[in-house]
């Protein structure tokens, strides 16, 4: 018979526990299980503790187990060791001293080379100081001359200096690059355990191998992939059986693709599954109230729901994925070292996630703008093009822009920094993942190469900045996320449209009865004059005849088409300048740019757009 006693037995079953989520470490199942422990475990100061040891990183838990684990076995209480989690910011500690950088003999002769140009460069202008300190001309002309002369010899010892520095920098940034192989190791043998665990089969390719990147880049890396992973084997690969039904080889395919183009690293993770199913994840939305029932999405506006925290298409939480963190907090995380991350998906044919990060986190080639009086610093690797618009259109009920034949949706960088407004009256477009943003600006002022500097201790980590830089005058400028500011590129603020002082004439062209009384009835209720017409060519004698302040037309109509009437009002010079809002039921982005193109203000969905919407719209336009 087993006398011993029930709490050393559960102390045993506790570290078991511990010794499989050590296998894979999985952050909410560990906290979940030391939850239970505190409750049925009479383990000293646990529940006093467990407030702090909740917040503890991956890192830190790995440590903590591997000390737990033998002194529960033993039947022995371990030392919680909650004192390091007291650091106001344990994430962002600098590193410890002692810890290791490999350096080649050829990078420390150069260090060498560049300090000894240094020390020469400095007591040449050592001596320059010392002569321009017993400077005593005697005429003006003699004044001239030695001025010009001191003004030689510092431009040249300041392009020496400039030299030294880009090359030093230069030097100093390939010292802190490390071989993305480090990386990848440990990534085939999570995917090997994967496969083995699920009875699954796979082939996991990996190109670029030989990359380099940022040393500070590769553990945040590793564990955003590692959740990629994960997903990918629990959700993406089906199982042999389900993929011979399918047509498909036993043998999944798992490809890592890795390449670096001048300050960009850009992944690229894919698998041959099952792909995304559009439907089931717009079920889940209406689910979960994230959207409508009926709302038309496009495949952009899918994929974007799989990122919003706690969205899930799986019925239940998963061992091997989610657990409780979803996409998320890896989008999350890459923002936060100012990356990015989106994907591409064909239903049964397989899932892309395409991630791009700075090549370095040391330094960066940045624009600053200004807002509000206010500088800011705009990393380049995301600008396309800097604009000044003549006129803004309104699609889907948000301010855009028209580049290159495509509607860009754009914001104030003051009114989403919570900056005094002010005249921005320039947009930088802005290529953020796998679409363009437009960022309303005061000023442009330059384009420079800059160190970045750490954000200061106690600012918190969520904010839209990714840390500073000095400027030529020794003022520090706040570098811009860019991915993070652009969770908050939504439409301005909705403003009730007030009764018009003078009454306006608008004209409504649609083929169907129900709609023009619908239409006209809101329009009318809001104190707009309103006149109908039953198609496109009947709309176009009408504005002939007639002044009017806007118009508003469906596509879809006999005789003449809302896009041929707005064509035929952009011809006209006398209808040219007139409010163009088109609405329709068809949504794809080429039915939106064939709209644009052909001159519309402002493009509408049915069945997407309430009163009010229709009303803001009118109201920026008129």
């Amino acid at each position: 018979m087993n006398t011993r006693p029930t709490s050393q037995l559960l102390q045993q079953v506790f570290a078991f526990e511990l010794r499989q989520h050590l296998k894979g470490l999985q952050l909410p199942l560990l906290r979940e299980a030391l939850q239970r422990a505190a409750l049925v475990l009479e383990w000293p100061g646990l529940q006093a503790a467990l407030p702090q040891l909740l917040q503890a990183s991956e890192p830190e838990w790995e440590k903590r187990l591997q000390r737990w684990i033998p002194a529960l076995e033993a039947g022995n209480w371990p030392d919680l060791g909650t004192q390091p989690l007291v650091q106001k910011r344990p994430e962002k500690a600098r590193p410890e001293r002692g810890q290791d950088v490999r350096v080649t003999l050829q990078q420390l002769e150069g260090l060498f080379a560049h300090a000894g140009e240094l020390t020469v460069l400095k007591n040449r202008l050592g001596e320059h100081l010392l002569q321009l300190q017993h400077l005593h001309p005697e005429t003006e002309w003699d004044l001239q001359k030695q001025q010009a002369e001191w003004v030689r010899l510092l431009r040249q010892d300041h392009f020496e200096l400039h030299r030294i520095s880009e090359e030093l920098t230069q030097l100093v940034l390939e010292m802190r690059l490390r071989p993305a192989s480090l990386l990848l190791t440990p990534l085939e043998r999570l995917v090997r355990d994967l496969g083995q665990t699920q009875g699954k089969k796979v082939h996991f390719e990996i190109e670029g191998a030989d990359t380099e990147l940022d040393r500070n880049l590769l553990d945040p890396l590793k564990e955003a992939l590692i959740h990629l992973l994960r997903n990918a084997m629990d959700h993406g690969l089906e199982t042999p059986l389900e993929r011979r039904k399918a047509g498909k080889p036993e043998t999944g395919h798992l490809k890592l693709s890795l390449q670096s183009k001048g300050d960009t690293l850009s992944l690229s993770l894919s698998d041959d599954g099952q792909g995304v199913s559009s439907s089931k994840v717009q079920q889940k939305a209406v689910q979960q109230g994230l959207i409508q029932a009926g709302t038309v999405l496009s495949e952009e506006e899918v994929f974007e729901l799989l990122f919003r925290p706690g969205f899930s298409t799986a019925p239940e939480v998963s061992e091997i994925s989610g657990r409780g963190v979803g996409l998320d907090a890896v989008r999350a995380h890459l923002e936060q070292l100012g990356g990015e991350i989106w994907l591409t998906s064909q239903s049964k044919q397989g899932t892309t996630f395409h991630l791009r990060l700075p090549q370095t986190l040391a330094t960066t080639r940045a624009f600053v703008v200004q807002v509000a009086g206010q500088p800011f610093a705009l990393p380049s690797r995301h600008i396309e093009r800097i604009l000044k618009p003549e006129k803004w259109m309104v699609v889907d009920l948000q301010r855009s822009v028209n580049w290159q034949g495509t509607a860009i949706p754009v914001f104030d960088l003051s009114e989403t920094l919570g900056l005094p407004e002010a005249p921005a009256p320039f947009t930088v477009v802005l290529n953020l993942a796998d679409r363009m943003v437009g960022l309303n600006v005061e000023q442009v002022l330059n384009e420079d190469e800059f160190v970045i500097k750490p954000l200061p201790w106690g600012i918190p980590d969520h904010t839209p900045f990714q840390g500073v830089v000095l400027d030529h005058a020794g003022g520090l400028v706040p570098v811009l996320n860019v991915s993070h500011l652009s969770i908050h590129a939504r439409p301005r603020a909705k403003a009730p449209v007030a009764a018009p002082k003078d009454l306006q004439h608008i004209l409504v062209a649609d083929d169907s009865l129900a709609v023009r009384t619908i239409q006209r009835s809101i329009l009318e209720m809001a104190g707009f004059q309103v006149q109908v017409a039953e198609n496109g060519r009947m709309a176009l004698q009408v504005l002939k005849q007639g002044q009017f302040d806007l118009l508003l037309s469906d596509i879809e109509m006999p005789e003449m088409t809302g896009i041929e009437l707005t064509r035929a009002i952009r011809q006209d010079p006398h209808l040219q300048h007139l409010p163009v809002v088109l609405i329709t039921s068809m949504s794809s982005p080429q039915h939106r740019e064939e709209g644009m193109l052909a001159g519309a203000d402002a493009y509408l969905i049915k069945g997407n757009y309430a009163p009010e919407d229709l009303l803001d719209t009118i109201g920026r336009l008129i």
